[in-house]
């Protein structure tokens, strides 16, 4: 049974990541960065021999924990060990660079990616990042032939044509940034980000009423979206729509009162939202900011980010599985229920889905839905005394004593002393049996 499936490789062009973990129920290692002697013993260094499916999977899991849960120092140690092994490895000097980056140390993160592009002139992302790199740094002038090497080789890449756009934005430049920010619009539909810009783009040109529809459109597609709101707000006060203006500015006033306006809140809301319109196309950094959102009971806001994510990575089962393992946690249990559905519409066989759906479905009173998906469960893993508690618990709650308690003898035999806590709860359920 697939508990825990591999997640997805992290993709090589993210850059600029926010220091903020998606949730992970099995997580225990704190934000600490490890030390390089520890480090080192999680992996042995890859050989000049190895084929690259094997450095993989030697390197790149604990690489996209680390990355994930923004452990930067232990990313960039990673990408050393690694190196050493082998200085030829692509991947590695962008990874490296975008932990560098995320730390605000453009420096180093640019002289990776300068490695990165010699070795391998033909390796778009590194072009795209240098790009995107001096465009953070205001240096446009040096950042429009790195993104035109980039779109030399590959014109239909989404991230090219939105870094010329910003560029463009920035320096006035609003019929080309308009066309360079519909055409990324067409490889990322209904993003947010992109129809910020392009609200911006029109503004620019006098198009004040497109400008506002684009404005009102990205905060109806990303409700979180402060700067999207108040600038639909200032469009519309500037066409008269007072109405309208003061509902935005209202919305506004709403978002910036997170953590009771917190300074510390207000920061983290603005480096999450920074990495969102870095890479609105990477999943991870709207998870991120969806998390965020919910911490502060912010729940439409963060649906509407985890609903992104899901279509960034509509197959990624197991950020579908953690979306409902937050959402259960803060007592949204209907809005839980719903993406461990979704986690088993896109991996029916994963297993900590199965378990949480029918926990979820028991919880609220529905126990002959929750019925067969621990069955499916079980036969996955016929070992696991968790299951068959949660098995015998159900078959409890629907009065069918007999087979709760076969159930039940069978968790309590397999557990035996290696978990006294299951153990208990099996031993209650048991002598409620007799009572």
């Amino acid at each position: 049974m697939r508990n825990s499936p591999p997640r997805p490789w992290l993709p090589v062009a993210t850059i600029l990541l926010a220091l903020w973990a998606c949730g992970n129920d099995g997580a225990t290692r704190g934000p600490d960065a490890v030390v390089a002697a520890d480090a080192a013993a999680l992996i042995k260094s890859p050989s000049h021999d190895d084929p690259v499916a094997e450095w993989e999977l030697q390197y790149l899991p604990a690489i996209d924990e680390h990355m994930q849960a923004g452990r930067l120092d232990s990313v960039i140690i990673l990408c050393q060990l690694g190196l050493d092994g082998d200085s030829t490895r692509i991947l590695l000097y962008n990874l490296m660079a975008s932990a560098y980056a995320s730390q605000g140390r453009y420096g180093p993160a640019t002289e990776a990616l300068q490695s990165a592009v010699r070795l391998a002139p033909g390796f778009t992302v590194g072009w795209v990042n240098l790009g995107g790199i001096h465009t953070k740094l205001g240096k446009y002038d040096e950042a429009i032939p790195y993104l035109q090497r980039a779109a030399e080789l590959d014109s239909n890449h989404s991230a090219v044509r939105r870094r010329l756009g910003e560029i463009y934005l920035n320096t006035g430049r609003y019929d080309e940034a308009a066309a360079e920010i519909l055409a990324a619009m067409a490889f990322l539909p209904h993003d947010a980000t992109l129809t910020f810009y392009l609200g911006k783009a029109l503004q620019g040109l006098g198009q004040t009423e497109g400008a506002l529809a684009a404005f009102l459109r990205s905060g109806a597609l990303d409700p979180g979206y402060a700067e999207a709101q108040y600038r639909a707000a200032s469009v519309a006060r500037q066409l008269g729509r007072t109405a309208l203006a003061d509902s935005c500015l209202a919305i506004h006033t709403h978002l910036m009162q997170i953590g009771d306006g917190a300074t510390e809140a207000l920061d983290q809301r603005k480096q999450l939202r920074g990495a969102i319109a870095n890479a609105p196309e990477e999943a991870v950094n709207h998870a991120r900011m969806g998390r965020f959102y919910l911490h502060y009971g912010y729940l439409p806001e963060a649906l509407a980010l985890f609903h992104r994510a899901v279509i960034l990575e509509p197959a990624n089962a197991w950020l579908m599985n953690e979306f409902g393992s937050l959402l259960r946690r803060t007592g949204n249990g209907p809005e839980a229920l719903d993406f461990f559905q979704r986690a088993l519409r896109a991996d029916p066989d994963f297993g900590s889905a199965l378990i949480n759906t029918g926990g979820m479905l028991n919880a609220m009173g529905r126990s002959e839905e929750a019925l067969p998906h621990l069955e499916r469960a079980l036969a996955l893993n016929p070992s696991d005394p968790g299951i068959r508690f949660f098995l015998g618990v159900t078959c409890l709650r629907l009065k069918r004593p007999e087979e709760a308690r076969k159930h039940l003898d069978e968790a309590l035999t397999e557990v035996g002393d290696t978990n006294d806590g299951l153990k208990q709860q099996i031993q209650a359920a048991l002598e409620s049996l007799s009572g």
